[in-house]
């Protein structure tokens, strides 16, 4: 119940302090962007629901390793979707506002990159937080709940009366990144997977970010070229489908994990045919 709470008090807590500082006018304009997030959000949260069962019957019946081999497989694929819907937002973001609500109902482009980021670290726990709850860790997890949405607060009064909208969004990141991904991720490495280190799975996300963030500065500049028009979204739609997945396959293609994820999805897909599974690990 806590953790829930904490988890639907995120976006509460940022409408309060923007109304509080801000003014409606910029509340309405927050929520149109935090509804598209959400959105995407809400289509991720259905690929972690789905595995959450398949999670508990594995610790049931596997040993610590093979659910952590699992876990980190996960992990990669995962966090390749959620950086690619991440890469997506960042380059349409703004044409599809200035479609939808026009110019005057816009964020400046520093937020949207700061949403881009909330997104992608909001969902750096998920595999993570499967595997919590999977393993029951839920009373462990308590006073992290409490102290996210404490610093949620605390952070959200300074940095909103101090930076503005900005300031909002990034109080809501740091308490995301501090307690729900490096607190939540120690728990579970404490109290479950005691056998592995916590600093490996860090490790990985570090990498994962930076790959990420250097991934979405090419389709963000080819679109920057492109026309603010309908032909041209639909352009930039192209470009975020085929430039974000090429260069991801290029940096990842040569890693054991890229290696040992693509077999361990095909299987799961329902693709059985090796020539195929060889094609696509190239």
């Amino acid at each position: 119940m806590i953790q829930k709470l904490c988890a639907v008090s995120r976006n509460a807590f940022d409408s309060i302090f923007i109304s509080m500082f801000l003014g409606l006018t910029q509340i309405a304009v927050y929520n149109n962007y935090y509804y598209i997030m959400s959105t995407v959000s809400g289509f991720m949260a259905v690929l972690t629901s789905a595995t959450l069962a398949g999670a508990g019957n594995s610790i049931a019946t596997e040993t610590q390793e093979k659910n952590h081999q699992d876990m980190m497989k996960m992990n990669f694929v995962y966090m390749w979707l959620s950086g690619w819907c991440a890469c997506c937002l960042l380059c349409l973001y703004q044409h599809f506002m200035l479609i939808w609500v026009g110019s005057k109902l816009m964020l400046r482009t520093s937020s949207v990159i700061l949403l881009c980021v909330y997104f992608y670290v909001l969902r750096m726990g998920d595999i993570r937080a499967v595997y919590n709850d999977a393993s029951g860790l839920w009373w462990q997890n308590r006073f992290r709940a409490l102290m996210e949405a404490i610093a949620n607060i605390a952070l959200n009064y300074f940095l909103g009366k101090w930076i503005g909208i900005n300031g909002i969004i990034s109080a809501t990141l740091l308490s995301l990144f501090a307690f729900n991904f490096c607190y939540g991720s120690q728990i579970v490495y404490k109290h479950y997977f005691t056998k592995m280190k916590a600093r490996d799975y860090y490790c990985f996300h570090g990498v994962c970010f930076l790959v990420t963030a250097s991934v979405a500065a090419a389709p963000y500049l080819l679109c920057g070229l492109l026309p603010e028009t309908i032909p041209g979204f639909l352009a930039k739609l192209v470009v975020c489908a085929v430039v974000p997945n090429a260069l991801y396959f290029a940096a990842y293609r040569k890693t054991k994990l890229y290696r040992e994820s693509i077999p361990w999805l095909a299987k799961r897909v329902g693709i059985q045919d090796s020539c195929v599974i060889r094609a696509i690990m190239g």
